[in-house]
């Protein structure tokens, strides 16, 4: 149905004042992977959430119901102080919810847009922060699958994961008939952080959250992102072709370790990746404590090599047309003529008379 004015009141389709189950809608905050986001307040236990709605052409789309429904579930089995707490999941005159633990404070894309400095140890503090939540949802089987600064909250120094609109489990094994590989590409996840393998149809594990985190790491440590283009496009491509900047050529004062950290969690290839989020966040917690990382440079030989693969296209067609050359001169020479039998006894005859 069309939406009326009052409906479009405070930014979203619900107005303010409006009652969904026992959550009273103060206002609208945003809008999430999965739907828009109000502030609301629980008037049974009288306490503020994060009340996410489902819009109602979404609704009448399976695969989104289905999506939102497992956000709900999945996100609802992880206990971390680092993700953000789900409540309640249910649906009220046709509009389907899920009641989120409201985090009174700002979001990390906020605090990088603000252009103030973060210093060293705060942004390893974060980052450790976000690969031991993501490392326990993993722990349970969820992947976020849309990791990135904006849905990172922070309040008091301490960072929630939020929006697990785009999760799925990562041993696939879907009760629900739905693969991950059905939502993969660019309408999952933001272009900008998404893996190599996201953007393509093939399965997916919780190497693809660390090569994700890895760009958010970049983004904080640099206040640029590795991978940028006018088009989302131009963007994946970059992810699948392009090896991102050293982050000490863009900031100086980097150390490193933490450089070497970072690139590694966005290898191109997932095996190149820290197997398990837990290890990446030990990597960190390692540099904090002035311990050795696992994580190595890489040597000369190591980026030809890599270089070489991602144009071994380029070079197979060139290897095609030298041979194709050598072919044609061969041929030419074959063709030529033979000089004639008289001018060859002259010749041999001249030499004959020379000794």
């Amino acid at each position: 149905p069309a939406r009326g004015a009052a409906e479009l009141e405070g930014g979203g389709p619900i107005a303010a004042g409006r009652q969904v189950d026992s959550f009273h809608v103060v206002r609208w905050l945003g809008r999430g992977g999965m739907g828009e986001v109000y502030l609301a307040r629980d008037t049974k236990l009288g306490r503020k959430v994060a009340l996410k709605l489902l819009p109602s052409e979404f609704a009448r789309d399976p695969y989104r119901m289905l999506l939102f429904e497992r956000e709900a579930r999945t996100a609802a089995t992880i206990n971390h102080p680092n993700v953000s707490i789900i409540y309640e999941y249910g649906e009220v005159e046709g509009h389907y919810f899920i009641a989120m633990e409201y985090v009174e404070g700002v979001t990390l894309a906020d605090m990088l847009a603000s252009g103030n400095a973060l210093p060293l140890e705060t942004t390893v503090d974060l980052a450790t922060q976000m690969a031991a939540g993501l490392a326990a949802a993993h722990e349970v089987g969820v992947l976020h699958l849309d990791v990135k600064p904006s849905n990172c909250l922070l309040v008091n120094g301490v960072l929630k994961i939020a929006d697990f609109g785009s999760s799925s489990c990562a041993d696939r094994r879907y009760s629900d008939g739905v693969r991950p590989e059905t939502f993969a590409g660019p309408e999952r996840g933001t272009p900008a952080y998404m893996s190599p393998e996201a953007c393509r149809p093939h399965g997916l594990d919780e190497r693809a959250d660390i090569f994700s985190l890895g760009v958010t790491l970049y983004e904080m440590l640099t206040r640029t992102r590795p991978f940028e283009g006018e088009t989302s496009h131009e963007v994946l491509r970059k992810i699948l072709l392009h090896e991102p900047r050293d982050p000490r050529k863009i900031s100086t004062g980097i150390p490193r370790d933490l450089s070497t950290i970072c690139l590694k969690a966005m290898e191109k290839k997932p095996d190149d990746r820290y197997a398990t989020m837990k290890e990446f966040a030990d990597d960190l917690r390692a540099f904090i404590e002035g311990r050795e990382t696992k994580a190595r440079p890489k040597n000369w030989m190591r980026k030809c090599i890599q270089r070489a693969q991602r144009v071994s296209v380029p070079i197979k067609t060139l290897g095609v047309s030298l041979t194709a050359a050598v072919a044609l001169i061969f041929l030419f020479q074959l063709l030529q003529p033979s000089p004639p039998l008289a001018e060859e006894g002259q010749h041999m005859q001249n030499r004959s008379e020379e000794h």
